[in-house]
């Protein structure tokens, strides 16, 4: 009986479903504090169903449109920074007791704060409110972004709560792809065991800090540097590093004159054909959603691959005569590296002007490597995939421009300084990959060694090192 009884008084305090309307700004310091500290609350409920309201308020209904410096902001509400102080201090000191370390001083602009609130509606048809109110708060009050600029709320509106363990998978395979892509450099002629080091040690030493100072919030990234899908993390790094160990192999035997071309068109096709599709993988993959932005990088993905193979093929028709399936096919790698780095901040006409300018630039330089430089990187992994990624990211900085059909730029951003971080971002990691490819390149020297025997090399590294042959005669 006693058990009947509290169970009816609890009910009678603690419905089951208890409504909660919320009041708020977005630009509310106390109302963040409010939001975490619900939050903690509501949590000692668990048995409680929550219907939680946000309900729009502006503390500056009369806010331009465009926001306003955070001086004048200040000067205006309090009479000025001084006359605010103690107020924020205080605030500071109740966030901390609430777990939120508040970095006001990174604040540059007081925004209107409409969107931010039509974003909050628009969540909570998914039942999404609550963790798109705290990245709006820690946007503003932590990372001092501008939550009144439509860039920046489709950014926290894109930012799903994907598992741990896929989002780890998925960068996973660029991780493994990246050295893969180097392989093709220096087939032929380098010791398996070689290989294996070496793209361990690279995977550390170059993938794993450049990936970090682009995609993980580090320095390149804090300057607002474009890359969608690896122009730089990728590409370049694969491309010059690539370079590097092919220089410090030496060529194969024969090499210009007298190397074969691939003897099976066929295989090239179909692996060619399973890289296009492979390939949207990762660019639209890079919107982490099944929305419009994968569809838009699909499509120029696509757009650029296939604009990029018909002017190598094109370009090959006119110089020898005929056009070739490898051709193709190698114009179809460079069109997709290209639109790497851009895919998911350009329009069908930027995925169009990437694919031509790759076609051309990278037929150039495929001949420049090999002709001029004497280095035999066997696939011309530097002039399809590196200089292909260089490419894209240096063009982004105009076609990512919304009179182009692409999505535009940061606040404060224009084609010239966007075009600014971009090359800052190309010669840091162009050096770093260089300086540190040289050093692991050393360190393989002196342990496993880099090239077979030459009668290893004239045998066929298949049977010599595998034990295997794809033909029996």
């Amino acid at each position: 009986m006693l058990k009947d009884l509290l169970i009816i008084i609890r009910k009678s305090f603690v419905p089951e479903l208890m409504k909660i309307n919320i009041f708020a700004d977005t630009i509310c310091g106390w109302c963040f504090i409010g939001h975490a500290n619900l939050n903690k609350a509501l949590k000692k409920f668990p048995n409680t169903k929550f219907d939680i309201l946000h309900v729009p308020y502006q503390l500056n209904p009369d806010m331009p449109n465009e926001g306003m410096a955070r001086e004048k902001y200040l000067e205006i509400k309090f009479g000025g920074k001084d006359y605010a102080a103690p107020m924020y201090e205080n605030m500071k000191l109740k966030a901390k007791e609430s777990g939120i370390n508040l970095n006001l001083d990174k604040i540059k602009k007081t925004p209107n704060t409409v969107l931010s609130h039509l974003l909050i509606i628009l969540s909570e048809q998914f039942n999404l409110q609550n963790e798109i109110i705290e990245k709006i708060y820690k946007s503003y009050f932590i990372d001092g972004l501008d939550i009144g600029d439509v860039n920046i709320l489709t950014n926290i509106a894109k930012e799903n709560n994907i598992p741990e363990n896929v989002f780890f998978m998925f960068q996973m395979t660029f991780a493994i792809i990246t050295p893969a892509l180097m392989v093709g450099a220096y087939v032929e002629r380098i010791k398996f065991s070689a290989v294996l080091l070496f793209s361990g040690l690279w995977l550390i030493a170059v993938y794993a800090p450049v990936t970090h100072w682009i995609w993980g919030g580090g320095w390149l990234a804090e300057k607002g540097i474009l890359d969608y899908a690896g122009g730089l993390v990728v590409h370049l790094t694969a491309g010059i590093s690539a370079l590097v160990l092919a220089a410090a192999l030496g060529p194969r035997k024969g090499f210009p004159d007298q190397v074969d071309p691939p003897h099976n068109p066929a295989l090239v096709m179909i692996g060619a054909a399973m890289l296009w599709v492979g390939w949207f993988g990762f660019n639209a993959g890079s919107a982490l959603a099944a929305n419009e932005d994968a569809g838009m990088a699909m499509l120029v993905t696509h757009i650029s691959a296939a604009t990029a193979s018909l002017v190598w093929m094109a370009i090959d028709w006119i110089k020898f005569g005929k056009p070739t399936l490898i051709g193709l096919v190698t114009g179809t790698i460079a069109g997709l590296a290209s639109i790497t780095p851009a895919s998911g901040f350009v329009g069908p006409i930027g995925g169009l002007v990437i694919g031509f300018s790759a076609g051309i630039i990278c037929y150039i330089l495929v001949s420049f490597v090999k002709s001029s430089l004497r280095i035999d990187d066997s696939l011309d992994v530097f002039a399809v995939h590196g200089a292909g990624g260089v490419l894209g990211i240096i063009l982004v900085s105009f076609l990512a421009d919304t009179r182009f059909g692409g999505v535009g730029y940061a606040d404060g951003m224009d084609s010239v300084s966007q075009l600014s971080v971009q090359g800052i971002g190309i010669a840091a990691v162009l050096a770093w990959s260089v300086i540190a490819s040289m050093i692991i390149i050393l360190i393989v020297k002196s342990t496993t060694g880099l090239r077979v025997d030459p009668t290893v090399e004239e045998e066929g590294l298949d049977i010599s090192t595998h034990g295997e042959t794809n033909y029996r005669q």
